[in-house]
């Protein structure tokens, strides 16, 4: 085979290769198509919003934003957040922009201002809670929402309100009154008023009963359940973070704010009150009834043993040494 033979030959394929590419146009417009639509199908799958950092902005808007003496509405705030994350996805799908989250912040920014108010009043320092506590309060999710217990209480025609942090003969209380024809057990009662963790006004008599702090914690602590259900009642948070701790300093925040209530329908007692004669005239004084029966309380031998703590519950009791004595304090020695 000579040269020119050779060329000629590889000019052949050379053709037969365009006329096949003629076949065979690539579509850019069509191309670029499947290449939006795999963009957009991407970022609909897979796109995930980071909740933790809408958490710490909240956290700073509220420290910047909100003092101690307020509060605000979480559910339209998270309300709101998901409305922005729904937007800001749709735009980011349809114009291939990048997730504006500063433009979430604003928003949180703004609803934290308009939806703040003045339902929570307590001094952080004299209830021994800090600025991350007071926080964390702030940021829950309520059982109940304390600014319509009035009407509610109204509703199930509630006789008498006991409330007390638990562990502190309250349910023995409860059933005598029951017994001489108070309504006291009722389901907004149940739900949360027995451990109320603040003061709210009411038109009944209110009961405030507490016991040795170590020994009601002990009791309390000794039944899981009651461990469980009584950190989101005296938080009134559905979401509280539960802990030993976070039992005792719920507790002593509820002692300091119920045992300094001056009013004239609200009763501070002791557990051991019940069991002495002179419950009597200080119950029929209090609730003007000079038929009550059956108090005396019969006295039980309490299970809880407070000679059997663990090394934990010791560590824990001296760390808030100076707050559980002066509940002890009172306990022994007020009158």
């Amino acid at each position: 085979m000579n040269k020119i033979t050779a060329l000629e030959e590889e000019n052949m394929k050379l053709r037969n290769e365009i006329n096949e590419m003629k076949g065979h146009i690539f579509d850019l417009d069509k191309k670029n198509d499947i290449i939006k639509n795999e963009i957009r199908d991407n970022i609909t799958n897979n796109m995930v919003f980071n909740s933790n950092k809408i958490i710490d902005m909240i956290k700073f808007e509220i420290r910047d934003h909100v003092n101690k003496n307020i509060s605000f509405d979480l559910n339209k705030i998270n309300d709101t957040i998901s409305d922005a994350i729904t937007s800001e996805i749709k735009y980011h799908v349809n114009k291939n922009i990048i997730f504006d989250l500063d433009k979430v912040n604003e928003i949180i920014t703004n609803e934290i201002k308009q939806n703040v108010s003045n339902r929570l009043n307590y001094n952080s320092e004299k209830e021994n809670i800090n600025d991350t506590d007071n926080i964390r309060y702030l940021i829950k999710k309520d059982i109940l929402d304390l600014t319509t217990v009035q009407e509610l209480v109204k509703e199930e025609k509630l006789d008498i309100c006991v409330i007390s942090y638990g562990g502190s003969c309250s349910n023995q209380l409860v059933d005598v009154l029951h017994a001489n024809g108070y309504n006291v057990r009722t389901p907004l009662w149940d739900k949360l008023l027995c451990h109320c963790p603040e003061y709210i006004e009411l038109d009944i008599p209110i009961i405030y009963i507490y016991g040795n702090p170590i020994n009601s914690f002990l009791s309390v602590k000794r039944r899981n359940p009651y461990w469980i259900e009584n950190q989101k009642k005296l938080s009134n948070n559905l979401d509280i973070k539960l802990s030993d701790e976070n039992l005792l300093k719920l507790m002593i925040r509820q002692f300091n704010i119920w045992s300094n209530v001056k009013k004239k329908n609200v009763l501070i007692l002791k557990s051991s009150e019940i069991f002495e004669i002179n419950i009597v005239n200080k119950l029929e004084s209090f609730l003007n009834n000079k038929n009550l029966q059956n108090f005396p309380v019969k006295y039980k031998n309490p299970i809880t043993d407070i000679k059997n703590l663990s090394k934990e519950e010791i560590v824990l009791f001296n760390k808030y040494k100076k707050e559980v004595n002066s509940i002890i304090q009172q306990f022994l020695y007020d009158k």
